[in-house]
């Protein structure tokens, strides 16, 4: 009995140490791609400025080879920069006011897919997308997904 667990604490381990290896190895196929494919670095770097992570370029120095590096570097910055200017703005800072009430005659009057014109407080105004506030019938007319259903405004 002892010798089927030492059998088996050797699988086990010989098992661990192949994934590691294959870890090792995909990490290694990242790093040669990153310093030798240009088109590669630049993706990367778009994705990375997508993710709002730093722009670092440390890598470089530290796997590329000397004759690699001024590419890989520019390559990765261009990257993202062009990621950088294509991701979503993030605004920090204070929420924003109570949203407009506007009113309409039809639902085309409230700007494309997504608003509807209807009765709300003895008038017709636009609702969809709305902030805290915002006048609803629907959950789906407030951005939260809450509507007060008594009061007819989003939560």
């Amino acid at each position: 009995m002892r010798s089927f667990f030492q059998v088996v604490a050797l699988a086990v381990g010989l098992f661990a140490s192949a994934g590691s290896a294959g870890i090792q190895q995909a990490q290694q196929s990242h790093i040669n791609r990153l310093c030798g494919e240009p088109q590669y670095a630049y993706e990367q770097g778009y994705n990375a400025a997508l993710k709002r992570q730093p722009m670092d370029t440390l890598w470089v120095e530290q796997y590329c080879l000397p004759e690699s590096q001024p590419s890989a570097r520019q390559s990765w910055i261009n990257g993202y920069q062009a990621g950088a200017a294509n991701a979503p703005v993030v605004v920090v800072g204070a929420a924003p006011g109570p949203a407009p009430v506007i009113q309409c005659r039809f639902s085309s009057d409230c700007g494309g897919d997504g608003y509807s014109c209807r009765e709300w407080q003895g008038s017709q105004v636009c609702m969809g997308f709305g902030r805290v506030g915002a006048p609803c019938w629907f959950m789906s007319d407030c951005l939260s997904g809450r509507c007060d259903g008594a009061r007819k405004t989003c939560n």
